[in-house]
């Protein structure tokens, strides 16, 4: 009974660990994967905003602030536009899920 115990116990470990380990290796490949889309989108834009669900900036961004002429701490994306047309826009072209690019026009604060 000791042994099966044993190996009951080590096996549940060796699960453990592996699982750990595949979680480990994903989040390193996803961290690998924003860092390049980040480069590539920061090689084709004048600046790239991290947002979260409240629109609040969630890292720094030198461009943006250099774009509006002013420090951005802290700053919420929807108050760097001018109109109210472009904030209820920008709130509408995010709650879409699409898997698509698309392209919207707003206005900024300087």
């Amino acid at each position: 009974f000791d042994c099966l115990f044993v190996s009951l116990v080590a096996r549940s470990s060796q699960q453990s660990w592996e699982a750990e380990a595949r979680a480990h290796e994903e989040a390193k490949q996803s961290r690998e994967m924003e860092t390049a889309v980040e480069k590539l989108l920061s090689s084709m834009c004048d600046a790239v905003v991290h947002i979260d669900d409240d629109f609040d900036l969630t890292k720094p961004c030198p461009k943006f602030a250099c774009l509006l002429l002013r420090s951005l701490q802290p700053l919420n994306f929807l108050d760097a536009l001018y109109h109210d047309a472009d904030r209820e826009a920008v709130r509408t072209y995010i709650a879409k899920e699409t898997s698509h690019a698309h392209s919207l026009h707003v206005c900024l604060r300087d």
